[in-house]
């Protein structure tokens, strides 16, 4: 997806939200990393007038993961393996 088709993207869950409220777009933003990557919440966040509900979900979800990949990191090393990690921090 091009940067221009992704900005457009960032636009109409900011109209849906507007439209609908912010609870319609927080119950689909776990999808969103499916069908792009984790840096579109990042830029979610930096929306202007983003709603509190949606930033708060962002921002949960990024932290959920990188705690995960913390904990990850923390067996693979105490078992001597490679971990296995998400790619949010990419």
């Amino acid at each position: 997806m091009g940067k221009g088709e992704k900005g457009l993207s960032y636009n109409l869950l900011m109209l849906l939200a507007k439209s609908f409220g912010g609870a319609a777009v927080v119950q689909v933003l776990e999808l969103l990393p499916s069908f792009g990557y984790w840096k579109d919440l990042v830029h979610l966040l930096a929306m202007p007038g983003c709603p509190s509900a949606i930033a708060d979900k962002c921002v949960a979800l990024l932290s959920e993961l990188l705690r995960a990949d913390e904990d990850e990191l923390a067996k693979a090393t105490a078992e001597a393996r490679t971990a296995t990690l998400s790619l949010v921090a990419k």
